[in-house]
């Protein structure tokens, strides 16, 4: 049986000293000369940026003075950001194989193995993305998959971009396989101002078929919006308890919003943070940081602890 959340940030210090610290200190040298490249790199780039900007302005053209002031800011921060993690991508590489050694075959993997876009137009999360949008990208982060407690997981840090690369989400999607199959379709979607049910039809519209469920509780009822397929089977799986663990996930997370999808025997979960989840490697830190391998540790096992909240392993009406 896979190691409990509880049990994993307890061993964490044990398997950092035992495990991590030997196989990453000595990429510590590696991480100084890059913050040395990186540096030097920057002071170039105003150099040669003043530079550009001065040449632009003699040559009196506004379309290359633009063109200049835009896009070399872009493209510096592009190979900077690319630099930064490939390191950091090297060091998770050794790291995440002993964070995740104990919870079964749960593995960090490639983002070529997480959701893409078909995956995430069926869990009905983004519709009024997928319905308003064509061009859409979806750039993975950090991929995370195994078992715990009969559940198959996939954790997917991710960004969604549309229209021009703009951010449409970023944080973590849960996709989580069930041994239950579910007849119709449920969505629980937090609201914010945007998602107001005189803006919804508009900007975020939910898909054909799905019924508004009203519930007795008036508190969750301002903060969510529930649609189903089944009304039976929503108020089902909405139980008190259920409502209950959504506020404590939010709150666990500190989510912007987060939202859930119940469909077949999957359970999908959409917990925007705006920030960049299971952060290893930085520059101006030591590799072997513990307080940087902690944080990530205590990431992981929040997942595992939402699992626990929703207790997908116990027959309670979920």
């Amino acid at each position: 049986m896979a190691e409990s959340a509880a049990e994993l940030r307890k061993n964490a210090n044990i398997i950092f000293v035992r495990e991590i610290e030997p196989r990453v200190r000595g990429l510590d040298k590696e991480r100084k000369e890059l913050l040395l490249e990186m540096t030097l790199f920057w002071i170039a780039f105003v150099l040669v940026y003043i530079a550009a900007l001065w040449f632009a302005f003699k040559l009196q053209s506004d379309g290359f003075f633009a063109m200049t002031f835009l896009s070399l800011p872009l493209l510096a921060q592009m190979y900077h950001v690319g630099k930064v993690k490939e390191f950091e991508n090297k060091i998770k590489r050794l790291v995440f194989p002993f964070v995740l050694q104990k919870l079964n075959d749960f593995k960090w993997a490639d983002a070529y193995e997480g959701v893409d876009k078909n995956q995430l137009r069926y869990s009905g999360l983004f519709y009024g993305l997928f319905k308003n949008s064509k061009d859409i990208s979806v750039e993975l982060d950090d991929v995370f998959s195994g078992v715990y407690k009969d559940v198959d997981i996939q954790i997917n840090d991710l960004t969604i971009e549309h229209e021009k690369s703009s951010v449409y989400f970023r944080g973590v999607v849960l996709k989580l396989d069930t041994k239950r199959s579910y007849t119709g379709t449920t969505l629980i979607l937090q609201n914010k101002f945007h998602r107001k049910s005189f803006l919804r039809n508009l900007i975020a519209p939910v898909q054909d078929g799905l019924d508004t469920v009203i519930l007795e509780d008036a508190d969750f009822m301002k903060e969510y919006s529930v649609y189903s397929s089944d009304q039976v089977e929503a108020r089902y799986i909405l139980t008190p308890s259920f409502i209950e663990r959504i506020k404590q996930i939010s709150f666990a997370f500190d989510a912007k919003t987060i939202d859930i999808s119940i469909v077949n025997n999957q359970i999908w979960i959409a917990v925007k943070t705006n920030k960049d989840m299971f952060k290893l490697g930085r520059l101006t830190k030591a590799v072997f940081d513990l307080e940087g391998y902690k944080k990530a540790v205590n990431e992981v096992a929040s997942i595992l602890e939402l699992i626990d909240e929703l207790k997908l392993d116990v027959n309670i009406g979920l």
